[in-house]
């Protein structure tokens, strides 16, 4: 017999899976906004964390003995290690929806594309 309490964690676990998607961002905004992006800093994400710590209660800086913070090395090589990977490992894969490219043609007739066509890319 299924209790009221595993009722209430499935439906509990179901809600917490159920993710609402972000908007799409016009396709404008996407290309203004990618010229002033740099792109991936190991060192500035490592940077920003190690700033940050504090809020988490970690010691900042070299420890009360005066010996190096390894927490701290740690955090640049994870960033690293995570950066390097996006940059030689990630793969981003796109679909592009029939009737989005139009192309004329040099006999001045018109078309576009009547299926979905694939994009690939790098993450930077």
């Amino acid at each position: 017999m299924i209790s009221v309490k595993s009722i209430c964690e499935k439906i509990e676990k179901l809600i917490s899976t159920v993710r609402i998607p972000a908007p799409p961002v016009p396709a404008i905004l996407i290309a203004c906004s990618v010229i002033n992006r740099p792109g991936l800093s190991a060192m500035l994400m490592a940077s920003e964390i190690i700033k940050r710590q504090a809020e988490a209660g970690a010691p900042f800086g070299n420890l009360p003995d005066g010996s190096a913070n390894i927490m701290e090395a740690m955090e640049r090589i994870r960033c690293e290690v995570i950066v390097e990977a996006i940059k030689r490992d990630m793969k981003v894969e796109t679909a592009i929806t029939p009737g989005s490219i139009i192309i004329q043609n040099a006999d001045g007739t018109v078309g576009s594309n009547v299926s979905f066509v694939k994009s690939e890319g790098i993450g930077r």
